[in-house]
């Protein structure tokens, strides 16, 4: 589902990306250190159309759960150019240590 929105967004359901990625797309990597050990998921990014005018570019980034459950979560990321899934991932696990 994709309506047009203010300022060149528009309404999407991030499901549908995440759905259109193939098993290439994902790596694991950690987001940070738990209290037993790295926190691992898979991840995968999806680049969106948009690009700031400071540069930074928009990301729809996804974690899955590496387990049978596959329960995803969906991060919308700005980011400076060059900046890894990696990158992503660790930024977004610094969540837990705000929390």
């Amino acid at each position: 589902m994709r309506r047009g929105g203010a300022r060149g967004f528009e309404a999407t359901c991030p499901e549908e990306f995440a759905d259109e990625l193939t098993p290439g797309d994902w790596a694991c990597h950690a987001a940070g250190e738990g209290a037993k050990g790295p926190r691992l998921y898979d991840w995968a990014r999806i680049r969106r159309p948009w690009t700031s005018e400071q540069g930074f570019e928009h990301w729809l980034l996804v974690r899955r759960k590496r387990s049978k459950s596959a329960e995803k979560a969906y991060y919308l990321v700005f980011a400076p150019p060059g900046s890894t899934l990696a990158d992503l991932a660790a930024v977004a696990g610094l969540r837990w240590a705000a929390e």
